[in-house]
């Protein structure tokens, strides 16, 4: 009795061949598809409580870890992820989302507005940032963090971008007598959050996004004065106030990788 599989019939047809193992090395980096991605571990002051894997598109492999956490724990998570970080590869070969920079050096392509900006580094002797014709200039010392100039000049512009959306979504609703208690920071999970108590709180991220998105991430936080839950309640403010608000929503979501950026 054979067991074995008759190809006299394969002759001339493509055959699928798996994909050759993935080889992690000494935890530097990753032998995978016939590219080698690089392996960057952080271990930031911030509490972690598990390890977090992030794909760069750039050929990065970003292991975000608790501290104390073993190296043959490293590599036992990196090899089950294997299947994840092939579908990763994939996704930003096709180009369709929009990610943090892996490095803040000159000709590095950042975000504002939705606008892709040139960033500009020269050397000075106090840090300052301003923006002309399509790119951003930093000057700032040498022993100063060019990505930590960035995100402060972030968190300035974004005091007044935000601020004139939440003017403006409560200007254009009833949704709220006043324009709410509202402050923004930088999170790693959510665009936006409200309280119970009538306050709401945006992501600085917000203000690398298009208007329009920052105006349906501000309405999405109004309506939830009203509604709390995501009812057909809600979603019947958000149509009524602004009826292409999926299509934003769609946009931003080419942008959620900006929230996997770490920082001091």
């Amino acid at each position: 009795m054979s067991i074995g599989a008759d190809t006299s019939q394969l002759k001339g047809k493509s055959v699928y061949k798996p994909p050759k193992p993935m080889t992690l090395l000494e935890l530097k980096s990753i032998a995978i598809d016939g590219s080698s991605i690089e392996i960057r571990m952080r271990n930031r002051g911030r509490r972690r409580t598990r390890v977090m894997l992030s794909y760069h598109p750039d050929g990065i492999l970003f292991v975000d870890s608790p501290e104390g956490t073993t190296e043959r724990t490293l590599r036992i998570l990196i090899y089950r992820s294997e299947d994840w970080l092939r579908r990763e590869i994939r996704r930003f070969r096709r180009g369709d989302h929009i990610v943090y920079p892996s490095s803040y050096v000159s000709g590095t392509t950042l975000y504002l507005l939705g606008n892709p900006m040139k960033l500009m580094v020269r050397e000075s002797k106090s840090p300052k940032v301003s923006q002309k014709n399509g790119k951003i200039w930093v000057s700032s010392p040498s022993h100063t963090s060019i990505q930590s100039v960035v995100h402060e000049w972030y968190r300035e512009m974004a005091s007044v971008v935000l601020g004139e959306s939440v003017c403006r979504m409560c200007a254009t609703t009833s949704l709220h007598e006043s324009v709410p208690n509202w402050r923004h920071r930088y999170m790693s999970s959510r665009w936006g959050s409200c309280s119970s108590h009538g306050s709401m709180r945006l992501n600085t991220h917000l203000v690398k996004v298009p208007r329009d998105s920052i105006d349906m991430v501000v309405l999405h936080e109004l309506c939830h004065f009203r509604q709390l839950n995501h009812g057909p309640e809600f979603y019947s403010l958000m149509d009524r106030y602004m009826p292409d608000w999926q299509q934003h929503d769609r946009t931003l979501r080419k942008y959620q990788r900006l929230l996997q950026e770490e920082f001091d």
